[in-house]
């Protein structure tokens, strides 16, 4: 037992003992703690909402979600979406019409989504800081998902892997 004199234990199998650690419930075996609140980044529950337009809008969601299938995401404005598009090794796709025949079936912090609207709605999300934030770009196509909290330009974002950048669109 790594933690025989704490009552809770370690219940995440983190390897930190429940009193020292800053998320209890939920793994998080760097224990950052982004905005030094005291609660670690992997129970630190932020809320996004995105506001959709009618037609094409490209979005990312940058949070760990509890539940990532397509259904339970958009599931709440589901009968306004016309498609949601997404990359990875080759196009994927979700129809809410003809969900058996998609291939698309999850969202997920690192990829980003053309989302077709057949009127506006606003997307509301729920989930916590991803731990890891490295995005594995191949050669070839990629539509990633945009990590910062904040604007930045497009060449410091890139800065690192300018130099094997052929385009970038968005």
């Amino acid at each position: 037992d790594r933690c025989p004199y704490d009552k809770d234990n370690d219940i995440d199998n983190d390897a930190i003992c429940g009193d020292i650690d800053n998320c209890p419930t939920i793994g998080n075996t760097n224990q950052t703690d982004s905005n030094q609140n005291g609660i670690g980044d992997a129970c630190d529950f932020i809320s996004l909402n995105i506001s959709l337009k009618q037609n094409w809008n490209l979005i990312s969601i940058p949070l760990t979600l509890k539940n990532n299938s397509i259904e339970y995401v958009f599931g709440s404005i589901m009968n306004k979406v016309t498609v949601i598009n997404s990359f990875e090794n080759g196009a994927k796709t979700y129809d809410p019409q003809l969900p058996e025949f998609s291939d698309l079936h999850n969202i997920d912090y690192l990829h980003g989504y053309w989302v077709k609207m057949n009127q506006p709605a606003n997307l509301s999300v729920i989930g916590t800081t991803p731990e890891n934030k490295t995005i594995n770009l191949a050669t070839g196509w990629n539509l990633i998902s945009y990590l910062c909290n904040q604007s930045k330009n497009v060449s410091d974002v890139f800065s690192s892997i300018m130099n094997k950048v052929i385009v970038i669109n968005g």
